[in-house]
This record gives structure tokens, sequence and C-alpha cells, in this order.
């Protein structure tokens, strides 16, 4: 069985898929010759594919800045922002994981009641600077609010990233202001 006949005996394929319903019927057209069944085969290796490209962090310098920040300031995982790091801030991202370990989350009633204390941080680029093809640095404003008390921080924070081997890092970060 072709292709052509299997959609033509599958009822409410546009309804099943909803737009993308021809999108998938143009792919399945396009590969004249082949059996049906061959094609349904290999469908979960192009939907694997897709889902791993989509995961990283895209090779985009405000991505990247992004991405650290979230790691870093909303996940508190450093280990994570050590992922997107080189340089000196892979050095002071070492140095924090090595201070830290066994007490950072060493809560008796584990990571919710790390979630619990964890104050409520919000971020936002302010500014991009570009000092050449290489490097791209990021003014971000942070907003600190503790879960007790009323006093909110605001902080400013200078991410800087490079293109190091066709992928753009975060090679240091520090307070601003």
């Amino acid at each position: 069985m072709f292709a052509p006949t299997a959609l033509k005996r599958c009822k409410g394929w546009n309804k099943s898929f909803g737009s993308c319903g021809t999108a998938a019927k143009s792919f399945l057209w396009t590969l004249p010759g082949k059996p049906f069944n061959k094609t349904v085969k290999r469908f979960p290796y192009i939907f694997v594919a897709l889902v791993f490209l989509s995961c990283g962090v895209s090779n985009d310098p405000r991505q990247v800045a992004d991405a650290f920040c979230f790691r870093y300031f909303i996940k508190l995982n450093q280990r994570e922002a050590l992922e997107i790091a080189s340089g000196l801030a892979a050095d002071k991202l070492k140095k924090e994981i090595e201070l830290l370990k066994g007490g950072a989350r060493d809560f008796q009633d584990g990571d919710r009641e790390f979630h619990r204390l964890k104050p409520f941080i919000d971020y936002k680029m302010i500014q991009r600077t570009e000092q050449d093809a290489e490097h791209v640095m990021f003014l971000y404003h942070l907003q600190i609010e503790p879960r007790q008390g009323s006093e909110q921080m605001q902080r400013e924070i200078l991410v800087s990233t490079i293109r190091e081997n066709g992928r753009w890092k975060v090679n240091n970060y520090e307070n601003y202001r």
C-alpha cells in the first residue's frame, strides 16, 4: 500500500492532525514510491532528531545568556549553568560548586523545602553591547523578593558571551551595580 492510498483510506485525517494534516500529507507525498509502512517506521527517528535539536540551547549569544541566567538565578543550579560556561565564568561556577558541596540543597525535607525557602527572582535583559563578532555583553536587571519579609533587592548583572569553536558560551558574569 502506498502513501496516497493510505491517506485516502484514513478518515478524519485533517481532523486528527488539525492544520498540520496538510504538512503531514505533503511529507508523505514527497516520498514517492515508498511503501506507507516504511514511511511510518522512519517517522519516530525523524521525530526524535527534531526533539533532540530543539532541546538544546541554540547558538545565539542572547539565548545562551538567557539560558545561563535562568539556570543560575532562577533554578539556582550551578552544574547546569556550567554546561554553557567557559573561562572565568566556568572557574567561578566550579568554585561555587566546591564551596557548596553537601550544603547547598541539604535540607531535611529535600527539594520541597528548598523551593519553599527560595526567593522569587525575575530578570530582564536591558542592554546588549556587541564588542566585535566574537564578543557580546548583556546587562540584566534582577529583582529579588524574599519569601519571608517585604524587602526587595535590585541587582544589575553583566553577562559576557564569547564564540568559541563556533559555539557561544558565557565567559564571565558579575554584579554591575
